[in-house]
C-alpha cells in the first residue's frame, strides 16, 4: 500500500465490506495495517472463493452433458 491513492481505495473497500450484512456474503471481522500492509480478517469460506465454485459447477455441467 505504498501509493496513497491505492491506499484510500483499499480503505474505502474495507468500509464497504464492514457495512455489508447478508447471509450470502462473507462476514467481515477486522482490518489493520502493519508494516504498511493492509490485512483484512473475514469469515472462512469453506468451499473457496466464488470463482472456484463457479468453475466446479461448469465442470460438473459439462461432464453431465
Amino acid at each position: 500500500m505504498i501509493d496513497p491513492v491505492q491506499r484510500e481505495k483499499c480503505l474505502k473497500e474495507v468500509k464497504l465490506l464492514q457495512s455489508v450484512d447478508h447471509p450470502h456474503v462473507i462476514q467481515y471481522f477486522d482490518s489493520f495495517i502493519a508494516n504498511n500492509e493492509l490485512f483484512i480478517a473475514v469469515e472462512w469460506a469453506e468451499k473457496g472463493d466464488l470463482k472456484r465454485v463457479i468453475r466446479r459447477a461448469i465442470q460438473v455441467r459439462h461432464r453431465d452433458e
